[in-house]
């Protein structure tokens, strides 16, 4: 379910740690663990603080004459 969820590049990204997951992947992926009777609490083993590369957090850039 987890695999389906993600597309391939998503999935094998935050396999391989390239990518962590969002806070609201992790909820996801504790709802699809109660879906199939999963109890535990899931633990994610890391936290990082990273930029958001996406477009609407890119740091200005200064002219240089």
């Amino acid at each position: 379910m987890i695999r389906t969820r993600f597309p391939k590049p998503t999935y094998y990204g935050i396999l391989h740690k390239e990518r962590g997951l969002s806070p609201a992947e992790q909820a996801e992926i504790a709802g699809l663990y109660a879906q199939v009777g999963i109890t535990e609490t899931s633990a994610f083993d890391s936290y990082t603080e990273e930029y958001d590369w996406d477009g609407y957090h890119v740091p200005k850039t200064r002219n240089v004459l």
